[in-house]
């Protein structure tokens, strides 16, 4: 799920429930959910990535993982949105397939960036940067350790890319965070952080200038719904007196016409398994 600034309104494609994935698209304007009908559309999946490429103003989707009809495919192929349809882009170099990665659009230096994800049960470590013509592989010397289930965002107050957490598979999931400049990760030690977690989300809540994550699953496999604010040196937890249920794999982004971050879905056992609610932080 993204926010398509020029459309001015979140756009959601795909997602996955037990063993069926779906392809369908749908845009919320501030208040209700629009189903969109485009005559192409990316094959139906789950743990792909979308970022809004604000250089051409178009949102990007790249890879997933399909269904049990595609015997869990993993995908590498670029999509964009752009006046109500999807666009398949052929670059001549483009990452492995990939799901459960992170992708997000990096302002200072006009590119998508990718980092990880998983693919045929193999954990990934490398960086990609989309131009909006081809994928160009970064090889920066210090990096995050390979991982899948990771969040990533643009802290326009900084003008950096923040990464937190994932799982690091048998290695336990991961409460870290680290900074890309355009050429280089740095990781930050900040004196208190979340709690280890994947499939969380995090979005940077532009009215105040501030990142903010939600929920996850824990190695114990319990949902999180706490929420907590990055502001560009540590980590603040927030108290809510009302909160989200706790679950992961949700979807979270700005939805910079109405000044709210939005959230919808995600999985979490404690309700009945998927979730198809929408709640806004403001």
């Amino acid at each position: 799920m993204v926010y398509d600034f020029a459309q001015n309104e979140v756009v959601l494609f795909g997602g996955g429930m037990s063993s069926l994935d779906f392809d369908d698209t749908w845009v919320w304007n501030g208040s209700n959910w629009i189903q969109r009908f485009p005559a192409r559309h990316p094959s139906s999946r789950a743990g792909h990535a979308m970022a809004y490429d604000a250089g051409r103003g178009q949102v990007v989707l790249f890879g997933g993982q399909g269904d049990v009809i595609t015997a869990y495919a993993s995908f590498n192929d670029t999509w964009v949105w752009s006046n109500n349809n999807w666009m398949q882009k052929f670059p001549g170099t483009s990452p492995a397939a990939r799901s459960n990665f992170a992708m997000v659009y990096d302002s200072a230096h006009s590119e998508i960036v990718l980092f990880g994800g998983s693919a045929l049960n193999t954990m990934l470590s490398d960086t990609w940067v989309w131009n909006g013509r081809d994928w160009i592989e970064k090889f920066p010397a210090v990096h995050p350790t390979a991982r899948f289930g990771h969040a990533m965002v643009y802290d326009a107050a900084h003008g950096q890319v923040v990464l937190f957490g994932g799982s690091g598979g048998g290695g336990g999931d991961l409460n870290d965070t680290w900074i890309w400049n355009g050429s280089d990760w740095t990781e930050k030690y900040p004196g208190l952080s979340p709690a280890v977690r994947q499939g969380h989300a995090m979005v940077f809540d532009g009215a105040r200038g501030e990142v903010v994550l939600f929920g996850g699953v824990n190695s114990g496999f319990h949902t999180l719904n706490d929420t907590w604010v990055w502001n560009g040196a540590r980590w603040t937890q927030q108290f809510p007196s009302l909160s989200p249920v706790g679950r992961d794999a949700h979807a979270m982004t700005y939805d910079a016409g109405h000044g709210k971050i939005v959230l919808f879905g995600g999985f979490t056992p404690s309700s009945g398994g998927f979730l198809a609610d929408t709640w806004t932080w403001h």
